[in-house]
């Protein structure tokens, strides 16, 4: 079953745009501007201590604050525009953010962490690194931070996380439909969310069940403060995940005052509020709802997704103690009758209903100077509900149907203590799981047919051949998951660092569970220059939907990477970043259907999985990245890598499902500074320019990004048609991903325009997927009768809209 949008849609998307561009040059041009702020937190990277005395300058000017006691800052009379901030303190690398965005009438909250670090002292001053870039100190490899802004404008990424990380070296997309991400050469499924200490299974609209991924992120990026990103060998405060991690810090509301934006796109509109709550508190609130089935269903079209949701963030300062409420609310329904939006030979009615459910309290304390402790308390639930059922039959008769949820309430609490040089840490996680399946799939006969006639749709049926019975899940379990762990961070020279830790997972369901080691370490050759390493296990439990599939289920046990990683970084300067990685991936344990182990085509499992599958995966990655410190920046990446794993019917090494051998991504990004250009201010008045504004980029503000993407083709095994069963069957001797499909590659261009007024903004963006329409194939679809049809990913396909900030 296939999606695709109407023909008016088409037409639609084209007026959109032209009214979205129109909208500033409808608007009366105003030169003068009230004033905006920066204020903001800054704290110690590792323990969250505010830095007290810590100093802040807007580069390029004579503006200034030092952090008071709570490490609390304020910049008052700020003309609009964008800048960069430097923020400084003794014994700290000095950080530099940049493309800080000042509108008038608002206050812009900057928070930050420093990272500790020697200084030298020579006989005149007192030299300390300076770089642009944040850094997890707990990720000597393959760590990343992402903030705000770069995930609002990065191109194609539709300003969702999920699919911005897909531009480094080490992550490639599942689908363009889906954002789920694959690591290093890894599956779906292996990426742990965390949202201010929060573990969140699937943060998407209409979220699969079992894995990661989905079409539309329910997270708003607009309250992310920033993203560390850990690729592998992750430390042992993390766990259950087999490749990589995703921390996810979201900001505090405005302190000053109450501010709102109203934002409209293609795919929906939304509200986002924020402000103070008493004198030590803030709030964040956003709601946002989908249109698409109010445009396209006025000419009749049901197949339209719909979805809306809630996310809040309540933050409140008592004394040592700082307390987070997030909450995340999301739901989403599709409904699909025969004929419509759907391949011509579809005659199945489809009604799917998702909700997401998270809210978790999360309190950090600083115990005393050297002991710090952060524990949370959360509960995250998902709910599906699906039916199919045949064209002219009743929905009671569906033969397939899902009703399952989901839920974990977990406590986890973490301990800080840092004696001089070096930190002890440790924590615990308490986690009751409760999965209740429902789930049915009808049984399935497989037929012989007369194949004298001309073609394959004229045949007749003559027989059975075979018949396979009816699935049923049916399962309501609550167990508990448990973890614990412990890291020693030791520094003996100012040079060289240590990380020694280990991690404790059992699930009381299976009875399985285990010790994983997992160490790190970093020598900085120059202050320029470090060499990097780090090796872990890392277990990964069965999804819950794998354990209740069938009943023998419950002796699966984790399966589990061992990751080695070695690697360079070099800062030529403060705002360019380059790292050269390599890394060894080994599978071990790797659940699969018991029918996947033997070479007889016609074997079913019925859901039963066995730990039968081990692989591993190599590469080397380079990523070379240039902050916006000026007008422009650019990242280039490229993977050179090979996956492969161990056919379980006869022990043949095989290219595994996302071998893409290589993966290359260029990304560029240019910004114009108009506000204070009297010309561009003179003609923004003219009647001319009001008329042809929406084919002219111009804007008080404009950034203009492109990021271009290669990957190389991933291997499928082909199958061969059975025209006398009317199937289609791998045989006995299907050498497995024997074949590859064509290489992948697409343009994505962004336009972000920003318009200031007296005492408000806007911002106008146009973001086109796929410029030049590559039709890039994801898969085959084959039907009964022989005949194969492309599957095709994304092609050309804009999204735009507008914010007006208040």
């Amino acid at each position: 079953m296939k999606l695709t949008l109407p023909g008016i849609t088409l037409k639609f998307i084209l007026t959109l745009v032209y009214y979205f561009l129109m909208v500033p040059q409808l608007i009366q041009a105003q030169t003068e501007h009230e004033t905006g702020s920066i204020f903001g937190q800054i704290t110690d990277s590792e323990s969250g201590i505010p830095l007290a005395g810590a100093s802040l300058n807007i580069v390029d000017t004579q503006k200034g604050a030092m952090a008071d006691d709570n490490g609390k800052y304020t910049i008052a009379q700020i003309s609009p525009g964008t800048y960069n901030i430097r923020f400084s303190m003794v014994g700290y690398s000095s950080l530099i953010k940049i493309n800080v965005t000042v509108s008038p009438g608002r206050g812009t909250e900057i928070s930050v962490k420093l990272n500790q670090e020697a200084v030298k002292i020579d006989a005149v001053t007192v030299k300390a690194r300076e770089s642009y870039f944040e850094k997890d100190p707990e990720a000597e490899v393959s760590g990343r931070t992402i903030d705000t802004q770069e995930i609002i404008n990065s191109s194609g990424g539709l300003m969702d996380i999920q699919r911005v990380v897909q531009v480094l070296p080490s992550v490639i997309s599942g689908s363009d439909q889906m954002n789920e991400i694959i690591v290093r050469g890894g599956n779906y499924g292996e990426n742990l969310f965390v949202m201010d200490g929060i573990e969140i299974p699937n943060p998407n609209h209409f979220a699969a069940q079992g894995i990661g991924g989905g079409p539309i992120s329910l997270l708003r990026s607009e309250f992310i403060n920033d993203v560390s990103f850990i690729a592998g060998a992750f430390p042992a405060k993390y766990g259950d995940k087999a490749s990589s991690v995703m921390d996810i810090s979201l900001r505090r509301g405005n302190s000053e005052r109450l501010l709102t934006n109203f934002d409209l796109g293609m795919a929906g509109a939304g509200v986002l509020a924020e402000g103070p709550v008493g004198e030590n508190g803030t709030f964040l609130f956003s709601a946002r709802k989908s249109f698409l089935d109010l445009i396209i269903g006025s000419y009749g079209m049901t197949a339209v997704p719909r979805y809306y949701n809630l996310q809040s963030k309540v933050t409140y300062n008592l004394g040592r103690h700082t307390l987070l409420w997030n909450t995340v609310y999301g739901k989403d329904t599709i409904r699909i009758k025969p004929g419509e939006d759907v391949e011509e030979d579809d005659d199945e009615n489809v009604d799917q209903t998702t909700d997401l459910v998270i809210t978790g309290l999360t309190v950090k304390s600083a115990l005393s100077k050297s002991l710090v402790s952060e524990m949370v308390l959360s509960y995250v639930r998902n709910n599906w509900s699906t039916d199919v059922w045949d064209e002219g039959a009743d929905r009671s008769e569906s033969f397939y149907s899902n009703d399952s949820i989901e839920a974990e309430t977990t406590l986890k609490y973490n301990l800080t203590w840092f004696l001089g040089k070096h930190e002890l840490s440790g924590g615990f996680s308490l986690k009751n799981s409760r999965f209740n399946h429902d789930i049915f799939a009808e049984d399935d006969t497989v037929y012989t047919y007369d194949t004298s006639f001309a073609t394959a749709e004229d045949d007749t049926v003559t027989g059975i051949y075979q018949t396979y019975p009816a699935w049923i899940d049916a399962k309501d379990v609550s167990t508990l998951k448990s973890a614990a762990y412990a890291q020693l961070r030791l520094n003996p020279t100012d040079r060289l660092s240590f990380r020694l830790g280990a991690r404790y997972d059992h699930l009381a369901y299976t009875d399985k569970g285990g010790i994983d080691p997992r160490i790190g370490a970093r020598y900085r050759l120059t202050d320029t220059f470090s060499l990097n390493a780090s090796y872990g296990v890392h277990k990964q439990s069965p999804s819950y939907i794998m354990l209740t599939a069938h009943k023998n289920n419950k002796n699966l046990d984790y399966y589990r990477t061992d990751q080695y990683v070695l690697g360079t970084e070099w800062l030529p300067r403060p705002d360019t970043r380059i790292t050269l990685e390599g890394y060894s991936k080994k599978y071990e344990d790797v659940p699969v259907m018991i029918s996947e182990t033997t070479p007889d085509p016609w074997d079913s499992s019925n859901g039963e999985m066995v730990n039968a599958a081990k692989g591993h995966s190599e590469g080397i990655e380079l990523y070379l990245h240039r902050k916006m410190s000026t007008s422009y920046s650019y990242i280039l990446s490229y993977s050179l890598y090979r996956a492969r794993y161990e056919d379980p019917r006869n022990g043949e090494e095989r290219p595994w499902d996302f071998d893409h051998k290589n993966v290359f991504t260029a990304s560029v990004a240019k910004r114009w500074n108009l506000v204070n250009a009297t010309w561009y201010q003179n003609m923004r008045k003219k009647l001319w320019y009001k008329m042809f504004a929406f084919i002219i980029p111009f804007a008080d503000e404009v950034i203009l990004s492109t990021k271009w993407r290669f990957t190389g083709g991933r291997p499928y095994t082909e199958p061969a048609y059975l025209r006398e069963n009317h199937t289609w069957i791998l045989p006995e001797d299907a050498i497995q991903n024997d074949r590859r499909y064509p290489d992948y590659h697409r343009l994505d261009i962004r336009l972000d325009e920003r318009y200031f007024y007296k005492n408000w903004s806007l911002v106008v963006y146009l973001d086109i997927m796929n410029v030049y329409g590559r039709k890039n194939i994801w898969d085959y679809s084959r039907d009964e009768y022989g005949d194969v049809d492309n599957v095709y990913q994304f092609s050309t396909f804009p999204v735009g809209g507008f914010n007006i900030e208040f």
